[in-house]
């Protein structure tokens, strides 16, 4: 995953999570149980990062792909961007 594109979900995510819960974003991190967000805050991540990753996420690509931490929205990103761009930087 290219540190730029890591760095800018990062930021995403972080807007989301309370208290000591920023410091513990890790791509491994499991969005519910270690990062507390709830439905509604998905749901606005996934909205933020369609705006900074220029890609179209519907609930059912969420839901195909069983995204439930960092790495995996990553990796739906990447899936969804041409040529893969927003892994690679």
């Amino acid at each position: 995953m290219g540190e730029d594109a890591w760095t800018r979900l990062k930021g995403i995510i972080a807007n989301y999570c309370f208290g000591s819960a920023k410091e513990k974003i890790e791509p491994s991190s499991d969005l519910v149980a270690d990062l507390g967000l709830d439905s509604i805050s998905i749901v606005a991540i996934v909205l933020e990062v369609e705006k900074a990753f220029g890609v179209m996420i519907n609930g059912q690509d969420f839901n195909d792909s069983m995204v439930t931490t960092p790495k995996d929205i990553m990796g739906l990103i990447d899936r969804k961007s041409t040529g893969g761009s927003a892994i690679n930087g």
